[in-house]
């Protein structure tokens, strides 16, 4: 052997090695025909919100483990049934792999602090029962109450439009009127209905917007009183449409319920999911009054 093929050895050597250690240990990415995908590989969260990632593998892992870890638990924390939540401003990686292999795959997790997100505005006044040519045999009770007011605090630029057209609203609500974020962009509705004042639970006034196969106020899993006092409730849930009412994927969206035990009435309000933060949606529903109209 010659003095430059000894040079050429370690050379050599090395450049088998990194290519060995590529084969042995380079990691799938969650794309193509990847052993393991995720539903998502990068969001934005607002802080104190949460997600769900649901990984999928191939058929012959169905039987492993999948392990969910982030890389910065103090800014966005997983657990092991995928639920990621949002801790503080900052950047992290989750990542799912399948336990006993080197198949990964990851989502990128930014959040930011929701307090900065939109500031909140001035309080905007609806007026109920609003467009009274609504008004029919079948509904007549729900026209012929008190009139009441709807006073609440939306953010920064966003109004109330009796208007728009809400499309496929709230089924089992009336007078639904639109909700406009600062781009005029419709954002959500709110509408109302009345009840059986002998109801002695909250949740059990609600039972129009509860029951739906296609839309549904969740208010038996989801439901969080954030306030609650002589005058009624004002309450938190999950709105659910089915791809049937999206004519796309299924949705999931932020729903507030307020009833109001004198009247007889309660509203409620769907407010489109990425529109506003978690804390934004709990401060919209404590500002929430509803009072006898003169």
């Amino acid at each position: 052997m010659g003095k430059e093929d000894k040079k050429r050895l370690p050379v050599l050597a090395a450049a088998l090695f990194m290519a060995v250690s590529f084969v042995l240990y380079a990691t799938p990415v969650c794309a193509g025909n990847a052993a393991i995908r995720l539903n998502c590989s990068e969001c934005t969260l607002n802080t104190g919100e949460t997600m769900r990632l649901k990984a999928s593998v191939l058929k012959r892992l169905k039987d492993k483990k999948v392990i969910f870890q982030s890389n910065k638990p103090a800014v966005a924390s997983v657990t092991q049934r995928g639920k990621v939540t949002a801790k503080k401003t900052g950047t992290a990686r989750v990542t799912a792999y399948v336990k006993g292999t080197d198949y990964r795959a990851s989502c990128k997790v930014s959040v930011k602090n929701s307090r900065d997100y939109e500031a909140a505005g001035s309080p905007v006044t609806i007026l109920f029962p609003g467009d009274l040519r609504e008004r029919d045999t079948y509904n007549a009770a729900v026209f012929d109450i008190n009139a009441f007011s709807l006073s609440v605090v939306l953010p920064e630029g966003w109004t109330a439009d009796p208007d728009a057209d809400v499309g496929n609203a709230c089924p089992g609500t009336f007078s639904n009127t639109g909700i406009r974020n600062k781009k005029g962009q419709l954002a959500g509705i709110v509408g109302y209905n009345i009840y059986d004042r002998s109801q002695d639970d909250p949740r059990a006034v609600y039972s129009q917007i509860a029951l739906g196969n296609h839309f549904q106020f969740d208010v038996r899993d989801s439901y969080k009183v954030i306030r609650s006092d002589a005058a009624g409730t004002v309450a938190r849930c999950k709105v659910y449409r089915s791809a049937l009412m999206t004519g796309g994927a299924e949705s999931v969206n932020y729903g507030i319920v307020s009833c109001n035990k004198e009247l007889g009435v309660y509203i409620a309000m769907e407010l489109f999911s990425g529109e506003l933060s978690d804390s934004q949606v709990t401060d919209i529903a404590e500002s929430i009054r509803v009072e006898k109209r003169d």
